[in-house]
This record gives C-alpha cells, sequence and structure tokens, in this order.
C-alpha cells in the first residue's frame, strides 16, 4: 500500500511539474514589446555634470546602453571596446554608460581609463530596469525598441556585435 501512495505522489509531482513548464513556455513574447517602453521610461540618469539625463530625450536615436560598476571585472574589461565601437559609430549611435555608484567614483573612473563616451549615474536600482547580471547592455533602435540585450562581458568590437551596432542604426 505504501508502494502506491508514493507512487501516486511522484505522479502527481511530475504532472504539476509538467503543467508549470508548460505554462511557462506557453507565455506571449509579443506582451514584452508592450512592456519595453515602460521599462525604457523607468530609467532616470544624471550625467557626470549632475544634470537630469532622460532617456526619453534620446527618442528617435540608435542608443548603447551599458549598466556596470567599477567594482565589476568584466564591466571594466569590456569598455575599451565600447570605446573602440564609440570612435567608429559615435557620430550615429549615443554610447551611454550607467553605475549606480557615486558621480565622483564614475568620473574618476572614466578619466583614469580615459575614456571619451558619455557615462552617467542610474539614479534607480540595477533591478528596477530589470537588469539582474552586470554588465547589461541594451541596443536600443531608432523607433525606441530593444533590439538587443546582452548579459555579461562582451567583445564590443567583434564583428558580430559591430553587426548588431550597425543594425540599430539602420
Amino acid at each position: 500500500m505504501n508502494r502506491y501512495i508514493i507512487l501516486l505522489l511522484i505522479l502527481t509531482s511530475l504532472g504539476l511539474l509538467n503543467n508549470a513548464c508548460h505554462i511557462v513556455s506557453k507565455q506571449p513574447t509579443t506582451n514584452t514589446k508592450a512592456k519595453l517602453g515602460e521599462r525604457l521610461e523607468k530609467i532616470s540618469i544624471t550625467d557626470t555634470n549632475g544634470r537630469s539625463y532622460p532617456l526619453k530625450n534620446l527618442a528617435g536615436k540608435p542608443i548603447f546602453l551599458n549598466f556596470w560598476a567599477t567594482w565589476c571585472a568584466p564591466c571594466v574589461s569590456e569598455m575599451g571596446s565600447i570605446e573602440t565601437l564609440y570612435k567608429k559609430y559615435g557620430d550615429e549611435v549615443v554610447f551611454l554608460a550607467v553605475s549606480t555608484e557615486e558621480l565622483d567614483k564614475i568620473r574618476n573612473f572614466r578619466r583614469s581609463k580615459n575614456l571619451t563616451f558619455d557615462f552617467g549615474q542610474l539614479n534607480i536600482d540595477y533591478i528596477d530596469a530589470y537588469v539582474v547580471k552586470l554588465p547589461t547592455t541594451i541596443l536600443i533602435n531608432k523607433k525606441g525598441e530593444i533590439a538587443y540585450e546582452e548579459e555579461g562581458g562582451q567583445n564590443w568590437a567583434s564583428h558580430e556585435n559591430e553587426a548588431k551596432i550597425k543594425s540599430i542604426i539602420q
């Protein structure tokens, strides 16, 4: 009798697990686009001069938005390749790296690494911008839509990543 109860519990658990996986896989992907505007609208930035830098003011421009921190080794290691892309596409794409750290720390980092693209302070927590891993980079096309989102350190000067930059310009 105990074997039957255990078997019944196992089968029931497997059925519940199967249903849970089925529900997750059936979530509509089109809802993501509807929420992207809201996600980007939440992002509040202060530039390195201490002025408010609303992301919505960049509407109609392709944006390379990098979430990073000075203490994050992969974040720091990808900065050189971001600078390379900025020098190549800075006239066509807004490059912006944001951190939740103090403005002085961000300014000092930028200066010490001789980086010329824009930096800013993120005025909300990373999680409120739906960023759960650093670095995270969001590529936003001219329509204000998120075209790509990459988590983890990248070589942004690679052929594959450069193609992503070119695609948001078009």
